[in-house]
């Protein structure tokens, strides 16, 4: 499409619903791009962690464990990695209510990686 053809949609798009076209809408949203150091097969395991963690269903999860692993994956050892892949199986509600508090954590999940987390979630960077 040429520039006159977007213009052009775009007035058309604005005169018939007042709302801003989807091609803008994607070209205005900003996408966190973070780089793994790491590569081979745990490389891999950390790449996949990671967009699970960044896309898990409820938004305030993406935010909270998305973050943490953006953060911290690269160090992670391979122990630490299946850790956080079996976290990353727990139900979004049950994961959320025990990083804030309002539910005890099964003895099963309250790990080191766990109190991490949790205490990431103090000190956000957002």
């Amino acid at each position: 499409m040429t520039r006159a053809h977007l213009i052009r949609l775009r007035c058309r798009c604005k005169a018939d619903t007042g709302a801003v076209p989807f091609y803008m809408r994607i070209r205005t949203r900003q996408a966190k791009i973070v780089t793994m150091t790491s590569s081979g097969p745990l490389g891999i395991r950390r790449k996949k962690a990671l967009y699970r963690a960044q896309h898990r269903g409820m938004r305030e999860m993406d935010l909270l464990l998305g973050t943490f692993a953006a953060a911290s994956l690269d160090g992670m050892s391979a122990a630490e990695l299946d850790e956080f892949e079996t976290m990353l199986d727990i139900l979004d509600g049950d994961f959320l209510k025990w990083l804030t508090g309002e539910t005890p954590v099964p003895d099963r999940y309250d790990t080191d990686l766990f109190r991490r987390i949790r205490a990431f979630r103090q000190v956000m960077p957002f």
